[in-house]
């Protein structure tokens, strides 16, 4: 039978625990608005304005550099270099400059 056993359980558990946690620095930018620095395997990623948009500001909510962050920081543990976000991609993150 397929049935889950309790050990096999505990297993899946631990592998979600095991899961690595985005690294990155959520920084000011011009004008009271946020960049973010991003580390991953001695390769940084510092961005002070908004990707894939024209301007010289950063992100208005801190949150939205943290998404965005998260996003480089997945592309770049994947082995993606450059890390480039698409004006899709912050359009479905619903980020606005």
């Amino acid at each position: 039978s397929d049935s889950v056993t309790p050990s096999k359980v505990a297993g899946s558990s631990e592998v979600v625990e095991k899961q690595e946690v985005p690294k990155f620095q959520i920084i000011p930018a011009a004008e009271g608005t946020w960049g973010y620095l991003v580390e991953v395997d001695g390769q940084k990623i510092l961005q002070t304005t908004i990707p894939g948009l024209p301007g010289k500001l950063g992100f208005r909510k801190k949150e939205d550099a943290e998404v965005t962050a998260t996003l480089v920081w997945r592309k770049m543990k994947a082995g993606v270099f450059p890390p480039v976000v698409t004006k899709f991609e912050l359009d479905s993150m619903k980020i606005r400059q």
